[in-house]
């Protein structure tokens, strides 16, 4: 009786965190205009479509907030604007530390793009950026570093898929489906963004 062949089974490619001395690094090296998209990546836990699809409207300067509902999607005829399922879990209004708010473009037009760019340019510049700094990670995983710290700094999971937008079954994180307490969300806010501030030095070029 011949044996019968064992195909090893497939796993899940697991997509690994940067470091923080990798995330430093791209800060340092980041041209001006990449440096806060690729803030909003790495502490906002922003998409790349999420980004390119802010508008100056999404942006509370005030109270240091980005709301996320809209995406940039590629189609046939090129990038469109679409607003996001509210359903989905990834309509959500981000806190972050007053000087990555800061470094977000301005314009008298609520309606304009924070950045005017597509998902395509972001992957661009930040290939360049990447290798000019020796670093194999993508930029996709700057979400996942997000979730990391945040993890490492014992932020209760519910509240890091808050952050994140991640859904019910994700690869990240599996969904917690019990209210998260306003006051216990302004204190892992509050931890996580004092994290940001006093650990990496983010500034303008020039």
């Amino acid at each position: 009786v011949m044996a019968t062949k064992k195909h090893p089974q497939k796993r899940a490619k697991k997509v690994l965190a940067p470091d923080v001395q990798d995330v430093q690094r791209l800060l340092d090296n980041a041209p001006e205009d990449l440096l806060p998209i690729l803030c909003l990546a790495a502490f906002g836990s922003l998409r790349r479509g999420e980004i390119a699809a802010l508008k100056q409207m999404d942006i509370s300067r005030d109270m240091n907030t980005v709301t996320v509902h809209a995406d940039m999607v590629k189609t046939d005829d090129g990038y469109v604007y679409k607003d996001l399922p509210k359903t989905a879990g990834s309509v959500r209004t981000i806190e972050l530390p007053k000087n990555i708010i800061g470094l977000l473009p301005v314009s008298d037009d609520p309606g304009s793009y924070v950045f005017g760019v597509n998902p395509n340019m972001i992957s661009h510049k930040y290939d360049i950026l990447k290798k000019r700094c020796g670093i194999s990670t993508t930029f996709h995983s700057l979400r996942h570093f997000a979730a990391s710290f945040r993890s490492d700094l014992g932020v209760p999971r519910k509240y890091i898929e808050e952050v994140g937008g991640w859904r019910e079954g994700s690869r990240v994180m599996v969904e917690v489906y019990d209210n998260a307490l306003t006051s216990t969300r302004k204190k892992y806010t509050q931890m996580t963004n004092k994290y940001i501030e006093e650990t990496f030095k983010i500034k303008r070029s020039g």
